[in-house]
């Protein structure tokens, strides 16, 4: 197999029309339901996930949702609302604040925060960051927890130990699976279908939420590397407010981007090597067509094979066990 720089190029006309093409076959004939629902944060995959669907379906048989809570920046909102104006999409708001208190979501964050950083304090901000970038250094993948004072005059960084780390991240993973619940609400009165904005890299690399933002009923942009998504949104024209924002979950209430709390790398970077490494290109060939130091993606190779190991179950249907059909415990052939 050829590998070059130009490996990711795809024909977005070509990739919109399929992609639309199995929207339909899916949703309309296999799923029987009558349009979708797409939750919109301003970001450019969602962005183009309600624009294709608009396309698909066309513009009055899909439901965008905006679904803010305190810590979400207002942009996103605003270029949500902008752009689904812009398509002729019926869209609604639904605030989760009340839901996430309601769950203890900021609550429980916020008491794990504070056993790491005793000056964490009322009105105070915090994120996760990773440790190091494997493409220029040998180290593990360490998180560390970043709090800043409301005025921003402090900043204060610590290692995070794991039973914190686990702790933070099941709260704030409260917000994607509250917005599962919202999109499914809808969908289910309308009788449309969940359509998912995962893209390629953060399917395979696990930057998801089991039962959360994974829990869609059709995932299209599943198959397309982050920077594909990237050239199929210029095609579509998406504003460039929203293309040009740095990709951000949406979790913590201080900025943070994907790149810091899980990719490590910039996705011109590594999705080349992503594509090379599944598809069995070995490590040297990839660094010399991409120019990069061989130590350094021999790294990011294990890092992703690390990654795509740890999330194995997020891409899995739950295990179903076999049935009983009788007290002498004789199992029935077949799964329930």
């Amino acid at each position: 197999m050829t590998f070059s720089k130009d490996a990711l190029r795809i024909d977005p006309a070509t990739v919109a029309a399929d992609i639309e093409k199995a929207l339909r076959e899916e949703v309309l004939g296999n799923l029987r339901r009558k349009g979708a629902v797409v939750a919109v944060s301003g970001g450019v995959d969602s962005a183009v996930a309600v624009s294709l669907a608009a396309r698909a379906f066309g513009p009055e048989k899909v439901l965008g949702l905006i679904l803010p809570e305190r810590e979400v920046e207002k942009e996103g909102e605003r270029l949500g609302k902008d752009l689904l104006a812009g398509l002729g999409v019926r869209w609604l708001r639904e605030d989760l604040t009340a839901a996430l208190e309601g769950l203890g979501c900021y609550r429980r964050r916020d008491e794990a925060v504070c056993r790491v950083v005793g000056e964490f304090a009322e009105g105070w901000t915090s994120r996760i960051v990773l440790g190091h970038n494997p493409l220029e250094c040998e180290g593990f993948n360490i998180f560390f927890l970043e709090v800043f004072s409301p005025d921003g005059a402090e900043a204060l960084r610590r290692r995070l130990p794991v039973r914190e780390y686990l702790e933070i991240v099941a709260a704030t993973n409260m917000k994607q699976r509250s917005r599962m619940i919202m999109q499914y609400y809808h969908a289910e009165g309308l009788q449309y279908a969940v359509v998912g904005t995962h893209n390629r890299t953060e399917y395979d690399l696990g930057f998801m939420v089991r039962h959360g933002d994974i829990g869609v009923d059709v995932h299209p942009l599943a198959g397309l590397f982050k920077v594909q998504i990237y050239e199929l949104a210029a095609y579509l024209g998406i504003p460039e407010a929203i293309i040009a924002r740095a990709p951000s979950s949406g979790t913590f209430p201080a900025p943070q981007t994907e790149q810091e709390f899980f990719f490590s790398l910039p996705f011109e970077l590594l999705d080349p090597l992503l594509y090379a490494e599944a598809a069995g290109i070995g490590v040297e060939e990839a660094t010399a067509v991409l120019g990069l130091p061989l130590e350094g993606c021999k790294r990011v190779y294990r890092d992703i094979e690390s990654k795509r190991r740890f999330s194995q179950h997020m891409r899995r249907a739950p295990f179903v066990l076999k049935a009983w059909n009788n007290l002498n415990g004789d199992r029935l052939h077949g799964e329930v």
